[in-house]
Order: structure tokens, then sequence, then C-alpha cells
């Protein structure tokens, strides 16, 4: 049987746009131009291929196909970039352990797309970590996809030190959105830099599967929201994100919950989810210096005033909406609603609850015999 064998990934972010350079726990991303600054030490793992590969134009990859050993799908697939360099884009590049063998690196037009797809799938998990803090409900920006180019394709290099790189792009995305890249700048990244849900969930994302169940769920949960990005359809992405609540309410994927039970629960982890993240976020943030009114405009602007404010909304939403489009071919339509502040309410809801489980997941040991759903169901914001 062979053993894992370690390479590195390297792939463009084509919605993402920083001016510096992160280390997210052992993945780093780089920034792009215009108005980009590298930070070398901080970021050196994967520098050296990945400066070296983004000299070269998407439009020279063709002379150099022999000794990189690109198939002819994927030259296909880039004909329209012209002249545009992997180090146009914000990129990320991480390690990967598979098992070694030379098919991988051979010139094969036949890939396997199980094999594309996990390292997609890879990727897609650390970029989700960044959704997930640079989302704020009723915006209606995203990142976009992991590798993407345009017109639906994606592509990343892999390698590792002894062997030339290999450059795969394949035609995979149904559906691509087109808006300017989402800006992120150093001035302001200490709202994210800080957040606890933000560090742990990269450190979870690099040790993947290796994770809790819970944790597992929030990566399941963080999956179904991007793919919910791409529904046009308002009625099919509201159950899609109830569902996500109802699965974030439950202890285990097994038990089952309904009705006013329900309801209860999600309204709570909801609210004491929030008050317990925002109270230890406080007590351990050490961002840089200016930033912390932006931390506290962004509890304002997601966290809930009260409880009751939560359950009654949570009540109304379960009453009156999720229940009347369930299973149905029932439009938002005919429920005569605000559409937009139900939409918001709901994204507001998944928020709240995804970052009030990682808070209780990071404090859980702090508790004497306490589970997280105990944590938040019993409002314990004070650690014994």
């Amino acid at each position: 049987m062979q053993s894992p064998s370690t390479y590195y990934v390297i792939a463009p972010i084509n919605g993402l746009r920083l001016d510096f350079d992160y280390r997210m726990h052992s993945a780093e991303v780089y920034g792009c131009p215009p108005n980009y600054t590298p930070n070398v030490k901080g970021c050196p793992e994967f520098r050296q291929p990945y400066e070296y590969l983004g000299e070269f134009a998407f439009s020279q990859y063709e002379e150099l196909s022999q000794e990189w050993k690109i198939d002819k799908e994927s030259l296909q697939n880039i004909q329209s970039l012209q002249n545009l360099k992997l180090r146009d884009f914000t990129c990320i590049a991480f390690e990967i352990d598979l098992i070694e063998s030379d098919d991988i690196f051979s010139l094969d037009e036949t890939i396997n797309p199980s094999f594309f797809q996990e390292i997609i799938d890879r990727g897609e998990r650390f970029l989700d970590v960044w959704r997930l803090c640079l989302f704020k409900p009723g915006e209606n920006f995203s990142i976009g996809n992991f590798g993407a180019l345009e017109n639906g394709i994606q592509a990343f290099w892999i390698g590792k030190h002894d062997i030339a790189p290999k450059f795969f792009a394949r035609k995979s995305l149904r559906y691509q959105l087109v808006q300017e890249p989402v800006n992120v700048f150093l001035s302001e990244f200490g709202v994210i830099y800080s957040d606890i849900t933000f560090r742990g969930l990269s450190t979870a994302a690099y040790l993947y599967p290796k994770n809790s169940e819970i944790v597992h769920n929030i990566f399941n949960v963080l999956r179904a929201f991007r793919e919910s990005r791409d529904i046009t359809s308002w009625e099919a992405r509201f159950r899609h994100l109830a569902t996500m609540a109802e699965s974030l309410a439950k202890q285990n994927q097994t038990e089952r919950l309904a009705g006013d039970k329900l309801r209860k629960i999600i309204g709570r982890i909801s609210t004491h989810g929030w008050e317990l993240y925002k109270n230890y976020n406080s007590s351990v943030l050490l961002p840089p210096r200016g930033q912390y009114h932006l931390i506290s405009k962004r509890y304002d602007e997601i966290g809930w005033k009260d409880e009751n404010e939560a359950q009654k909304i949570v009540k109304d939403l379960w009453d009156n909406v999720r229940n009347p489009l369930a299973h149905t071919i029932t439009t938002a339509k005919s429920l005569n609603r605000d559409l937009v502040k139900d939409m918001i309410n709901m994204e507001k809801i998944i928020m709240t609850m995804i970052n009030g489980i990682c808070a209780a997941y990071e404090v859980e040991d702090l508790y004497s015999g306490s589970s997280i759903h105990d944590i938040l169901l019993n409002n314990r914001n004070n650690i014994d």
C-alpha cells in the first residue's frame, strides 16, 4: 500500500481582491494588484512556486505544455484568457496529502473527475471561512469560487518540490457570478483577523476531515450556504436556509426536532450564541488600532436586541413562511410578505447560530460537564 505524499496546490480566487498577504493557519493567501504589498516573511512557504508560476501569462501555457505536461482540454479551456496571469488574481496555496501516483503528473486527457473535485472541495472549505466572516445579512455580494477564472472554468496548479508542477483547468461551473471583486484592505482586516470564528475555522479547514461531528456539520452548512447564493428563486433559497437552521439546532444529525420545540431551540441558539460569541470575542480580541468601532458596528448590525425579538421572528418565519412553502409549490408572492425582510432575518439566524456554535465549541472545556448545546440553550455566558 502506498503511503501519502505531500503536494502543494496554488489556485486563483476570482472574486476576492486583497492588498496584502495572509497566512491562514498553514495555507497562504496572496493579494493582487493594483495596491498589493507582499508579506514575504509572513507567507514564505509557497511563495517561490507561486511567484515563478505567476510570471507566465495563460496565453504562454501552450508553449510550455510539454515541460509542464498540460493536457489538451486544459489548454482549450484557457484560450480566452489572453494575457492574464495567475498573479493578476488573489491566490491561495496550501498543502494536501495524496497517495503518490505517476498518473497525476502524466499527460492524461481523462484526469479523474473525483480527484479534481477533491482539490476543489478542499479549497472551497478555506474560502467558506472567508465567506462567513465577510458576509452581512442582506448584502448581495460573494467572493466567487475556488480556482474560478471565467466562463465556468476552474483551475489550479499542483506540484511538489522534486516534480515539475501540473496545471488543470476544467469547465465545471454551471453558474458563475459576474461582479466586481470584493475588496478587503489590510487597514480594515482587523475585524476579520480578530474573529474567533475565523481563527478557529481556519484551523479546522486545514485539519478537515479530522474534525468533530459538530465542526463537520458547520462546514456542511457553510457549503450549503455557498450553494444557496446561486439560487435565484426566493422560495428555493428560503427553504434551503431554513433547513440549515434546523440542522444547526440538532445536537446530532439523528435527533428529531419539530414544532414549538424546534423554533425555541433555533431562537435560543441564535440569541444566546451570539451573546456568547460577542462576549468571548470582546475578551480575547486584539485588533489593530482603530478597529474596535468596526467590530462593535458588526455586533450591532448582525445581533439581536434580546431573546424575545429573536423568538418572535423565528416563530413568525416558521409558522407563516417556512410551513406554507415547505414541501409545496406555493409561491412567496402569494404569502403577501416583505420578502427582503424575511430573507435578511433568515440569513441573520444562520449567521448568529454558526458564530454562537463556534464560540461555544471554543470555550467548551472551560465549562464543567456542559455540552455545546447546554451552554447555548441555558444561556451560560459566564464561565464556571
